[in-house]
């Protein structure tokens, strides 16, 4: 009876290995998946546009005239940059049918000089890339004042742009001024599912060895 039960344990322990070893190698097909499409993206040749980007449009180069819809950008604070804390900008444009688009103008080492943009139409050029989804652990944004990351309605609202015509995805300007630094076209996108995936099996084989030896050392006889 005692067998049985160690038995069981140890294929419960087995499945449950292997199964997220196999989860591993799955998302590890869906990240695959996902840098070849913002590879792909990235490559195609730049476009003009006037309307809000759809969310489809993730990591292609844009580019978008309008109108700033204030002179003081928002400021994201607690942003990391090549090891070092600082504050993202972001500021509504509005186009020129009253869509609207977040364009993150850079991040900056001292937060407390905030930039000053320019009144009239600008064009400004980047990359569109999906706002990223807060932790569990991330505090919630305090419009207007607070922002500990980037919500393109919320903070079209603040600026007094429509919410609705605000496109889900925001602009990467990779050409910064006045003292900011663009932010890289180009994401870290980690891919250590492999690793992660041959952790989980090599636990696996390593339970069903000791599982082996030791009922094999139950089962032989004393000498």
């Amino acid at each position: 009876m005692k067998r049985l039960l160690v038995l069981a344990i140890v294929a419960g322990g087995l499945v449950t290995l292997i199964g997220l070893g196999l989860w591993q190698l799955d998302r590890r097909a869906g990240k695959l998946d996902l840098i070849a499409n913002l590879d792909a993206n990235l490559a195609a040749p730049p476009v003009v546009m006037t309307t809000a980007p759809s969310a489809d449009n993730a990591w292609r180069r844009a580019t978008f005239t309008g109108v700033w819809a204030t002179k003081t950008p928002a400021r994201i604070v607690s942003r990391t940059l090549n090891g070092q804390v600082g504050a993202d900008f972001a500021a509504p444009l509005i186009l020129t049918n009253g869509d609207v688009i977040i364009v993150r103008i850079g991040w900056m080492r001292d937060p407390s000089d905030t930039p000053v943009l320019p009144a009239g139409n600008v064009t400004v050029s980047g990359v569109l890339f999906p706002s990223p989804r807060p932790t569990a652990f991330t505090p919630d944004n305090t419009p207007p004042d607070r922002w500990l990351w980037l919500d393109p309605k919320p903070i079209a609202t603040a600026f007094g742009a429509s919410a609705e015509r605000t496109s889900s995805l925001a602009l990467n300007m990779t050409d910064a001024s006045d003292g900011l630094t663009a932010r890289p076209a180009r994401p870290t996108v980690p891919n250590d599912h492999l690793q992660y995936a041959f952790t989980w099996f090599s636990l696996a084989l390593a339970l069903a060895v000791i599982a082996f030896v030791a009922l094999r050392r139950r089962r032989s006889p004393a000498l």
